[in-house]
């Protein structure tokens, strides 16, 4: 379920990114409230591709050592996923909706994040919600 269907009545949803293991914050992430790209994704990529033509920003590339990893988590306080469940939702077309979805969405984005040098991992409590975490 996407996160607002999981919080009917009203919930919170929230993302949170941060950068470790880096010396000099300002190189990596120069300005505040700016998207960031893992200096990891190589010039070419699809992810680079697609965020820097909707970003107008360029990756800080000359201090790739400076920047060990990001890490995303996105949670909600939704109904959460069942354990039964958490096995199979990122296996294409699984889903539980009966008139909407292909199942391709957890698919797709666990697909991007691996081709980008990335991991991806869920947590899950019946009744209190659920998170993600995303690390490159």
């Amino acid at each position: 379920m996407n996160a607002l269907q999981a919080m009917p009545k009203g919930g919170r949803l929230e993302v949170r990114c941060q950068v470790t293991g880096s010396r000099d914050r300002k190189r990596v992430m120069p300005e505040q409230n700016t998207s960031v790209i893992p200096a990891r994704f190589k010039r070419g990529s699809a992810f680079e591709d697609s965020r820097l033509k909707h970003s107008g920003m360029t990756p800080n590339t000359k201090n790739r050592s400076a920047m060990s990893e990001v890490r995303c988590t996105i949670t909600d306080t939704g109904t959460g996923i069942p354990k039964d469940e958490l096995k199979h939702i990122f296996t294409p077309f699984y889903t539980k909706k009966e008139k909407e979805g292909t199942g391709l969405g957890l698919y797709i984005v666990k697909s991007l994040v691996e081709q980008n040098g990335g991991r991806i991992s869920v947590e899950s409590q019946a009744g209190k919600g659920t998170a993600f975490k995303l690390s490159f």
